[in-house]
């Protein structure tokens, strides 16, 4: 285990009355027992008939000469307070005749020994710093990460440190922050290492807030409270911690939330169950808590979760909003959710700047130049600016990861003479197989070369009607066309719910993004060169087959 600085005397008595205090004692002191200087005194609350517990505190390691001294006060507090309990606590430890000479009801403990008996979360802890898979995989990542930032009024900060800023500034009224970025942009590895950032921090300073980081892809189905929690709890070796105890942690503030992925949970969901889901996690938000939330954009813009959002919000005391209790009044919950929470607490993560694209392939790919050669040669054929001109396409730290991992094979390929020199298109190509398979994996019930063709379809239509974005109607017809065969082959009671599941994975592609234009919510590729090239795929393809396009 990993030591930061050493602590201070005054630094190690507020640690150790602070591991008391959030465990649910009150705590006083310096105070005098018998004309006795004794550090602190600790006492259960809730228990009118608790003993109590009296704390020497030191820096040093303890030898027989300090230990003589910390026996007078031992003997002080036991003739005061019969039956009491005496805790030495050092930072160093203690000599082998110390501990034999100790009688049984002195406890000698470590800082480090003390902190173990409180906490509950050290499993979870060395799951994430020390060892194991997820250490592992936070390790490698952090090795390589490439710090992204947000946009936030037309100004840039650095993404991880207003985070670290957020989960401590105790001022903060609000207690959540949505981050939203398009796909690829590092949503999911953002959060990963806020989880390992806020747990080294909380390793150093117990009083910091212990991360949780749920995975909420992982819910494709409807959830309460108790179910969320108890698979959290179950898949990080916690499951001794009593759920009420969890709980209570989250209700004062002493857990920091980190959902990721809320966006890839509502997808597999029809409208009543995420209500019922989203309703699990506004009781998870109440009294006080904290947390940030991931999501692809303008998610939370639907009707029929701006309902039950706002109660993430409205139940939270520091916010001073009273609750609301009529939930017919639509408008005016639409407006105040707007106004506490998505103009204040809402942060866009953007794609990686030129500098920084090229930072991170060097640090996955090293000294190995050809290879990086070949990547920053890639990534600059498809650096077109987005639609909104602020990023290019080759700053997605996923379609910089696809890339890399292709990095062997295209220097193999440059190396055997064959396709030395891969095009524009052939470089698209490659980004929207692997886009395809990520969404394959994700929704393996629908068929890439559905997928794709509904997509080609799609851009054929936006680019040939001049369409801002397509609209819900837009999709279901589409659907109903593309997919004709499969839904006809249903009764009739069950098409317009496959139609709805159909749309629901559709519209998360990860080639599409959501946009608001003139008051209206719709669709559209997250890339004009995505959309272009989907274009051309499919009349190539038509053409090879000798078919007309369908337009």
């Amino acid at each position: 285990m990993s030591k930061g600085p050493r602590m201070q005397p005054d630094q190690l008595e507020r640690a150790v009355a602070e591991l008391f205090r959030l465990n649910n004692y009150e705590v006083s002191g310096p105070l005098h027992v018998n004309d006795a200087s004794v550090d602190l005194r600790a006492v259960p609350l809730g228990d009118p008939f608790a003993k109590p517990i009296f704390i020497e505190v030191t820096v040093e390691y303890v030898d027989n000469t300090k230990y003589g001294k910390d026996l007078t006060k031992y003997v002080a507090c036991k003739e005061r307070y019969p039956g009491c309990v005496f805790l030495i606590v050092s930072l160093e430890g203690f000599t082998q005749s110390v501990k034999g000479r100790a009688p049984a009801d002195i406890e000698l403990l470590t800082y480090a020994e003390l902190a173990a008996k409180f906490e509950k979360f050290l499993p979870y802890q060395r799951a994430v710093l020390d060892e194991g898979s997820l250490a592992d995989e936070l390790k490698k990542l952090a090795d390589v990460y490439e710090h992204p930032q947000f946009e936030q009024d037309g100004r840039l900060t650095e993404a991880l440190v207003e985070l670290d800023n957020w989960a401590s500034n105790t001022s903060v009224s609000a207690g959540w922050l949505i981050v939203v970025g398009e796909y690829g942009t590092g949503k999911t590895a953002l959060s990963q290492m806020m989880l390992r950032r806020l747990m080294a921090m909380n390793r150093a300073d117990p009083s910091a807030p212990i991360p949780v980081r749920i995975e909420l892809r992982d819910f494709t189905k409807q959830f309460d409270v108790s179910s969320l929690l108890h698979k959290f709890l179950d898949d990080n070796g916690l499951g001794h911690v009593p759920i009420h105890y969890f709980s209570s942690l989250i209700s004062k503030g002493r857990i920091f939330l980190i959902l990721d992925g809320y966006d890839e949970m509502a997808q597999y969901m029809h409208l009543l169950e995420r209500r019922v889901c989203l309703e699990a996690l506004a009781r998870l938000g109440r009294d006080g808590a904290k947390g940030i939330l991931t999501s692809r954009p303008n998610y939370f813009s639907e009707a029929e979760e701006l309902h039950v959002l706002e109660t993430l919000y409205s139940s939270l005391s520091e916010a001073g909003i009273s609750a609301v209790e009529d939930y017919t009044a639509e408008a005016a919950l639409d407006a105040l959710f707007q106004r506490q929470f998505l103009e204040r607490n809402e942060r866009r993560l953007q794609d990686l700047d030129e500098e920084q694209t090229e930072a991170l392939v060097r640090r996955k790919l090293g000294s190995d130049e050809e290879r990086v050669s070949i990547v920053l040669g890639l990534l600059r054929k498809v650096s077109r600016p987005t639609d909104d001109g602020i990023r290019a396409l080759g700053g997605k730290p996923v379609i910089i990861s696809y890339l890399v991992e292709l990095a062997d094979l295209l220097a193999n390929r440059d190396t055997a003479g064959r396709d030395a020199s891969i095009t524009e298109f052939g470089c698209f190509r490659l980004i929207v197989d692997q886009l395809m398979i990520r969404d394959r994996r994700r929704s393996p019930a629908m068929p890439v070369e559905s997928r794709r063709l509904f997509l080609q379809r799609m851009a054929m239509r936006l680019s040939q009607a001049d369409l801002a974005m397509y609209e819900e109607k837009d999709f279901m017809r589409l659907i109903s066309e593309v997919f004709k065969n499969r839904i006809d082959r249903l009764p009739p009671s069950e098409r317009e719910g496959e139609r709805q599941t159909i749309y629901a994975d559709l519209r998360s592609s990860a080639t599409l993004t959501r946009v608001s234009v003139g008051g209206k919510e719709g669709w559209r590729f997250s890339h004009n060169s995505l959309r272009e090239f989907l274009v051309v795929e499919y009349l190539l393809h038509c053409l090879s087959e000798r078919k007309e396009p369908v337009i």
